[in-house]
């Protein structure tokens, strides 16, 4: 049974995955790295890092659909040594006019291979010289900002309540939190109601008991 301390944390695997764009990134305190990114205001070597859920992987792929003649390496510190290799290859192609590389790592380039998996000293070294951002998770604030704001485009009120129990009882990073939000609205509109916890809780018991039927019919 849950203690009512400590809320059950909902994955919601079921939930689409939103599309990410420079657009619909949050900034946050990471509004130069951004800037950088929309203009490509950027040296032939970019690096970027920091935790799961900081927006590395949205950014990548946003940059990428933008801007495809772009080479760009994500979870660089999981590289193995056919992966090391390659990025190497790309490094020395960008620094000598080829097209620019974009890495994201989960820790600074100079601690890489610090408890991982072993990295090149080379590859090390280099990305470690280029420009490097450290990515700031958002904070609740922040967050709380950008779900309001999404409503608001949409025409429609999310609750300081409603975001509250988001926050408490499911994944906290910004894209779980706004793929939520797009589930949500949208069952508000098909029910007809606005967003609020009898709503959320509502969605939430349609969803998992449509989630149980699947896994109970097992494979087509």
């Amino acid at each position: 049974m849950n203690s009512p301390m400590q809320p059950r944390q909902y994955t919601l695997d079921f939930l689409p995955a939103r599309e990410p764009t420079l657009d619909n990134f949050i900034a946050g305190a990471n509004a130069e790295l951004l800037d950088r990114l929309r203009r490509l205001d950027f040296p032939r070597v970019l690096y970027f890092w920091g935790p799961s859920g900081s927006g590395k992987s949205h950014l990548l792929a946003a940059l990428k659909r933008q801007h495809p003649e772009l080479v760009t390496a994500d979870d660089v510190d999981r590289a193995g040594k056919r992966e090391q290799t390659r990025l190497f290859d790309a490094y020395n192609e960008a620094v000598i006019g080829g097209p620019a590389l974009v890495v994201a790592g989960a820790c600074p380039p100079r601690a890489l291979g610090g408890g991982g998996k072993a990295m090149r000293e080379d590859l090390r070294t280099r990305l470690a010289a280029g420009l490097v951002y450290q990515l700031h998770p958002l904070d609740d604030a922040h967050k709380r900002l950008a779900l309001a704001e999404a409503a608001k485009a949409r025409g429609t009120e999310i609750g300081d309540d409603v975001i509250g129990y988001l926050l408490t009882h499911f994944a906290r990073d910004l894209g779980s939190l706004m793929r939520m939000f797009d589930a949500l609205d949208r069952y508000a509109l098909e029910t007809r109601r606005a967003i609020t916890l009898p709503l959320v809780r509502s969605w939430v018991a349609r969803s998992e008991d449509g989630a149980a039927d699947q896994d109970e019919a097992g494979p087509g």
